[in-house]
């Protein structure tokens, strides 16, 4: 199940991935609403995580698989990431960020990503990524 758009706030965001014990603040999202969205109730197996938050350059709700359409995107007419254009001058557009700051009540923490690419296999003609 996805929920995205308006329904689901920054602060819902992370709400989603801090667990108890850590204080934050500061919450900010840039990007198109569409572009956000929180899951749960999803297969583990894909990606490695059955719930979690979404931040993509195209919809939210296209994170649902499975990745049989080539060019699956969506175009919000959004600047792209700015601290990429040092990367090979390669434009990027539509990002979809979201930064706070947080205090832990413990003297460490523990942070779980993965990285997913519905576009990289139709780009690069690999599965590597493939949603």
């Amino acid at each position: 199940m996805i929920s995205s758009g308006e329904e689901v706030t920054p602060i819902d965001l992370v709400e989603s991935i801090l667990e108890e014990g850590v204080q934050y603040f500061n919450v900010q999202y840039q990007g198109a609403e569409e572009a956000k969205g929180i899951y749960s109730n999803g297969d583990a197996s894909f990606l490695g995580k059955s719930e979690g938050i979404i931040l993509s350059s195209g919809y939210a709700e296209d994170y649902v698989g499975p990745n049989d359409q080539t060019s699956l995107t969506g175009n919000f007419l959004l600047p792209g990431d700015s601290s990429l254009s040092t990367m090979g001058n390669v434009p990027t557009f539509d990002a979809a960020t979201l930064s706070f700051s947080f205090i832990p009540e413990s003297d460490s923490i523990k942070i779980k990503y993965v990285l997913g690419s519905e576009e990289y296999p139709d780009i690069y003609g690999n599965s590597y990524g493939n949603l």
